[in-house]
């Protein structure tokens, strides 16, 4: 299955901000290396500890002292710097927004049916299977508990199952631009497949249960069994009638 999941990522901040407060911490560290190393150079001028403590006992506390306040500075510009630059933290987003609590019921049973599809992936197949009852599956007892599930989560209720031929003769015709989450391709057979989600790009997903295959496949409209197989024996893209949906039982 070609990539469904794209991350967009982004930055809060512009970059010289970041580049801004690394060098400041760059520039006050070198700072305190640089004194250090003076410090060090003063102490080696003296053969041994002892003759610098000798002449130069009062001059110990005092340096100590520098040496501690020396390092001030640095700790406040990492107080500072910390929070700035990790605020510059990458953020990823989720793939799909919140879906409105006011939305139609009809376009959240859209919504969920690319989550409540891919439930069924891998599932074995098996003619007359109940994925319920045996964990096995066939294709109408797929796309009734996929549109079962969905219409569940969005408040409805899905009106039967249905063998294909029946089902597929209710549903309409759809044009290729105006597919939708739950609409269905089928072949001049009556083999079909359900596009359980379509991208912002326009490419579809597709999920059926594979006799060949022996469990429930998914492919897409950018694979190559789209082109050399699904569109050489077309028959057209349908949606099911609006009756098949109906309103939940109130709680």
């Amino acid at each position: 299955m070609a990539d469904t999941i794209n991350h967009e990522i982004h930055s809060n901040h512009r970059p010289h901000n970041i580049l801004f407060s690394v060098y400041s911490v760059i520039a006050v560290v070198k700072r305190f290396h640089k004194k250090q190393r003076e410090q060090e150079s003063f102490l080696c001028r003296f053969k041994s500890p002892g003759a610098f403590l000798t002449a130069n006992g009062h001059l110990v506390s005092r340096l100590g002292k520098k040496m501690k306040r020396s390092t001030i500075p640095l700790i406040l510009v990492l107080i500072w710097a910390v929070p700035i630059l990790a605020s510059h933290s990458l953020i990823i987003e989720p793939q799909h927004p919140q879906e409105p609590v006011d939305s139609p019921p009809a376009v959240l049973f859209c919504q969920f049916i690319p989550s409540i599809a891919e439930q069924f992936i891998g599932m074995p197949t098996e003619y007359g299977g109940r994925p319920e009852q045996t964990g096995t599956t066939d294709n109408s007892w797929l796309f009734y508990s996929i549109y079962a599930g969905a219409a569940a989560k969005a408040g409805l209720v899905y009106k039967t199952f249905m063998h294909m031929d029946l089902l597929l003769s209710n549903t309409h015709p759809v044009k290729a631009e105006d597919v939708q989450n739950g609409d269905l391709i089928a072949l001049e057979n009556n083999l079909a497949a359900m596009v359980y989600q379509v991208d912002p790009s326009g490419r579809m997903h597709f999920i059926y249960a594979s006799k060949k295959r022996g469990e429930v496949t998914i492919f897409n409209s950018d694979n190559l069994v789209y082109h050399a197989y699904w569109l050489e024996h077309f028959k057209g893209f349908f949606r099911i009638n609006e009756d098949l949906l109906m309103p939940g039982r109130p709680q």
